[in-house]
């Protein structure tokens, strides 16, 4: 029989082509408690960390937790998701800078089940970069400055968020970053949510106590539209003399877009809602207050500090509220309101309702 003969040199050249070609990235990396970071992250050889797993798992692949364990910071630089199953402790300590860091252009990350503890770091999650980021049953706790920042645009989705704790803003949003939180706790942080530059922010069916400045504090710059919508939300014990949701602008340029609807604002130790601040700019204003409970706030229930209003470029609407129980009930200042003439307002300390150039809107 006839054998063709291979070159040494053949041999080689073959050998360190296989030597040097790369790994193919995996749809599907695994981490566990005993694994290690040079093995291909597979599930039965998983790796030990999330930094291994997601540098060996394709765009769009999924990083999966086996088992409880502290796995590390980590960046996301591609569309991925990092998941951990109910049952599972999957912990990132973060003891400096950030925790996790999203930095995956127009990408979608999803984080799911992960505990996210500040151990002298600053930030939880900071999203550089992203399309969409999901965030189911993650917990952010005791950093240093801010629990979750965003600062460059994007859509973050929270469900089943509680982000507590933080020497800063529980969440910083700017730079147009847009948040939508359901069923999820901002609790015990300096401040709650901070939003500025144009950011947007919604809740439904979520809770905000604790916080020792406001649990909300929305800003708009020159030429900027801040928009928050609250719905069904708890907002208690908040505000340290001040006041627990405050709105605010930088100049006449300037838009405070919101709307609370059915939500319960009380026990706060200063102001329960604070629409406009005569040291700032006067923008414009639309804020609506429908169906709300606005109770046992250290001052006034609701403070519409609008300078020289005009209802021609906003409105205050106030519109099925029950505010009782506060120091006042509705003060204005340099402003007026729109109701609806369905309020309930009484049982207040000091004055019920206090504003001049009311305007009533009965039957619409």
């Amino acid at each position: 029989m006839f054998h063709r003969r291979v070159s040494p040199l053949r041999m080689l050249l073959a050998f360190a082509v296989a030597v040097a070609a790369p790994a193919l990235a995996v749809q599907r990396t695994f981490v566990a408690s005993t694994g290690v970071d040079t093995n291909p992250c597979t599930l039965t050889q998983p790796c030990r960390g999330f930094a291994a797993a997601v540098s060996a798992v394709a765009a769009k692949g999924e990083v999966v937790v086996l088992d409880s364990a502290g796995y590390g910071p980590v960046t996301l630089d591609k569309s991925v998701s990092i998941l951990a199953p109910k049952g599972i402790y999957a912990g990132v300590s973060v003891t400096t800078g950030s925790g996790i860091t999203i930095a995956a252009g127009g990408s979608r990350v999803t984080l799911r089940g992960l505990t996210i503890n500040g151990q002298g770091g600053n930030v939880g999650v900071e999203v550089v970069s992203a399309s969409v980021l999901e965030l189911y049953d993650v917990e952010v706790s005791g950093l240093n400055s801010t629990g979750i920042l965003a600062g460059n645009g994007g859509m973050i989705l929270g469900e089943g968020l509680i982000v507590r704790e933080s020497g800063s803003e529980g969440i910083l949003l700017a730079g147009g970053a847009r948040m939508h939180l359901r069923n999820s706790r901002v609790e015990n942080n300096q401040r709650g949510v901070k939003e500025q530059e144009g950011a947007w922010f919604s809740a439904v069916d979520s809770t905000f106590i604790g916080n020792y400045y406001e649990a909300i504090l929305i800003f708009a710059g020159a030429n900027q539209t801040a928009v928050l919508n609250l719905e069904h939300c708890y907002v208690a014990e908040n505000g340290h003399s001040f006041a627990a949701i405050k709105t605010s602008t930088s100049d006449a340029t300037a838009r405070i877009d919101g709307t609370l609807t059915r939500n319960t604002i009380t026990l706060n130790s200063g102001y329960g809602v604070i629409v406009g601040d005569p040291f700032d700019g006067e923008g414009h204003y639309t804020v609506n207050f429908v169906d709300n409970t606005i109770t046992n706030n250290s001052a006034i229930g609701i403070l519409i500090q609008v300078p020289q209003f005009d209802t021609t470029l906003g409105k205050i609407v106030l519109s099925g509220n029950t505010i009782s129980r506060n120091d006042w009930g509705v003060g204005c200042n340099g402003a007026g309101v729109v109701t609806r003439g369905n309020n309930t307002i009484r049982d207040n300390v000091s004055n019920q309702l206090t504003c001049a150039g009311i305007v009533s809107e009965t039957g619409q």
